[in-house]
């Protein structure tokens, strides 16, 4: 990163400094439409309009300092400053402001490229995709999928023989990422169900090592491929092929109201009585579930409602063991989250973890389903979810919970503090969402109809 010298921390990767100097005649890869940077820096500092508007243009030399080359007629560029007002600007403490504005909006940009996470329809992939390769890894990567696909073929050998052994009916394949026990089915001639629970297909989650090609042979070696959701469908019927879709079932006793009493989770046990409690549940090791997301709209509840108490169910406490769960420390403490935030280890009760909230954001983007939200409304706690993947099949907006347009993390915290503050809608909202849950979301249905699957691929054999 060009930004590099002025890093802090390792806010991008701590990869020090770029390796090459600039070119004097750097490569026309800038298109019109695709270099621009638009930015905010915002200053207690009391300023006057024309301090403000010198503000803004010392902060332009920070896309100087990350982006080569910078400024140039394909770039729309674009600085506004803001300032509260809230002290007064020292004497002489001009220079220093627009030098700190600068450098800031540097660390901006890469801090940007760097945690960027992709979304349907990228034209090109992210850093954390793409760039972050060496060009020996990128060389290596076509051997690496070919060495994949010889191993799916000898796991599926392997698989035959079994097969054969103990004289099995009826194969079924529960994700889409390998296609081991299909080739096992066509090689014994045994009948074969794919169920596909994941995002896959050209811009989305999982894109598919044979593309298209791909979704036709798991029809051609499936008697029935079965989704998720309609979400996780549409790839398939983009290109007319059949498919069964069987939501993912919850056993609902355990969520029931009556199912005993609340425990008190170990992680939790040390937090002040009294406060409302915002959370979000999604494993550190994925950036997909957006934890940063969560961070922002954390940030914005807090400012309105400074007692509330935010916990993040990740899996792990250790916020050490990762680039990514560095950044997410670095960036909740910069948003001054430190006193409200939780971060809280593993926990196995799944139900005392739900009942354990006032409301549940669920930032993530393009998930096949959503079980987390699909367990929020059975324990009865509003969900607020933003509007992608097989998670806008789960809620009707409103009625059983909220669904926010992607981007609008302002609309998500809003929507969490009117909950917050109003009982009563929390507790309406909330047992729509178990009255939802358990009409639609019961495991005998999901099981009944796997079982009307089965026996029928079995009599086509």
């Amino acid at each position: 990163f060009w930004a590099a010298p002025f890093e802090m921390g390792d806010e991008f990767g701590g990869r020090g400094a770029a390796p090459v100097t600039a070119p004097l005649f750097p490569a026309p890869i800038k298109r019109l439409g695709e270099a621009t940077t638009i930015a905010v820096i915002a200053t207690d500092a009391a300023l006057t309009k024309p301090q403000a508007t010198r503000l803004a243009t010392a902060a332009q030399d920070g896309i100087a300092r990350a982006i080569v080359p910078a400024h140039t007629p394909h770039d729309g560029d674009l600085v506004f400053a803001a300032s509260t007002g809230r002290r007064p600007l020292p004497e002489g403490a001009a220079l220093e402001l627009g030098h700190a504005a600068a450098l800031c909006l540097s660390r901006a940009i890469a801090r940007g490229i760097f945690l960027a996470t992709p979304a349907p329809g990228d034209p090109l992939p992210t850093w954390q995709q793409y760039r972050r390769r060496t060009l020996a890894e990128r060389a290596r990567a076509p051997l690496a999928d070919a060495w994949r696909l010889l191993r799916c073929a000898l796991a599926a050998f392997k698989i035959a023989r079994v097969i054969r052994q103990e004289r099995i009916d009826l194969v079924h394949t529960n994700n889409s990422m390998s296609p081991s026990g299909a080739l096992a089915a066509r090689l014994t001639a045994t009948p074969h169900i794919w169920h596909v629970r994941e995002s896959i297909g050209k811009h989305k989650q999982y894109p598919l090592l044979l593309g298209n090609l791909a979704l036709r042979l798991m029809r051609r070696w499936s008697d029935t491929v079965i989704c998720n959701s309609d979400y996780t469908a549409e790839v398939f019927r983009e290109m007319r092929i059949p498919v069964r879709v069987i939501p993912n079932g919850l056993d609902l006793a355990d969520f029931a109201p009556d199912a005993g009493t609340p425990r008190e989770l170990g992680s939790l046990a040390d937090l002040p009585p009294g406060e409302k409690r915002v959370g979000m549940v999604g494993n550190l090791t994925t950036k997909m579930k957006r934890h940063d997301v969560f961070l922002d709209i954390a940030a914005l509840v807090k400012a309105a409602a400074p007692r509330t108490r935010f916990i993040v169910f990740g899996g792990s406490a250790d916020l050490g063991q990762t680039e990514y769960t560095r950044a997410l420390r670095q960036k909740a403490d910069a948003l001054g989250l430190a006193e409200n935030l939780t971060w809280a280890g593993f926990e196995k009760d799944i139900p005392a973890m739900m009942r354990s909230l006032d409301v549940l954001i669920h930032p993530a983007l393009t998930e096949g389903s959503g079980r987390v939200v699909m367990e929020a409304m059975a324990s009865g706690v509003p969900v607020i979810a933003f509007r992608s993947g097989g998670v806008k099949e789960l809620i009707d907006d409103g009625v059983n919970g909220y669904l926010v347009e992607p981007g609008q993390p302002a609309r998500a915290a809003e929507i969490a503090l009117r909950l917050l503050r109003d009982s009563n809608t929390r507790a309406i909202i909330g047992a729509a969402a178990r009255a939802h849950a358990q009409r639609c979301f019961g495991a005998q249905t999901m099981i009944d109809s796997l079982k009307e699957a089965y026996q029928s691929a079995v009599r086509k054999k």
